[in-house]
């Protein structure tokens, strides 16, 4: 395979596991370990089985900051979804990591939704 066909491939294979978005504008996160030990609070919570179009969320506040985390799952599959601890802190995380104002992504028909808010919840 040349490389550049190789690249494609991935490419297109990346594309059609995951896709995500960054909100542009609202509140940031702020301190971004506090925002960690939330949202492993919360996935601690949001762990679990989720049945078809099922959505749960959890919102933590941080009073030093006043801002408010709103941690969200939603499975769009036709069946179960099983989301672990590691998998939240990880999908959930990547937002906190890579977007400023919080976001959005969906993986293998799953979407997590993190978003810093001002004030509390």
């Amino acid at each position: 395979m040349h490389f550049s066909t190789f690249l494609i491939a991935a490419i297109a294979l990346c594309a059609t596991s995951a896709s995500g978005k960054c909100f542009q504008t609202g509140k940031n996160w702020g301190d971004h370990a506090e925002a960690k030990k939330q949202l492993a609070n919360a996935c601690n919570e949001l762990k679990g089985t989720y049945h078809p179009r099922q959505i749960a969320a959890r919102c933590r506040y941080n009073s030093p900051g006043q801002v408010s985390y709103i941690f969200e799952i939603e499975n769009y599959n036709s069946g179960d979804a099983q989301i672990p601890q590691d998998e939240c802190e990880r999908n959930l995380g990547a937002q906190i990591d890579n977007c400023g104002h919080g976001g959005e992504a969906t993986h293998a028909g799953v979407r997590f939704r993190a978003d810093p808010n001002k004030g509390s919840c």
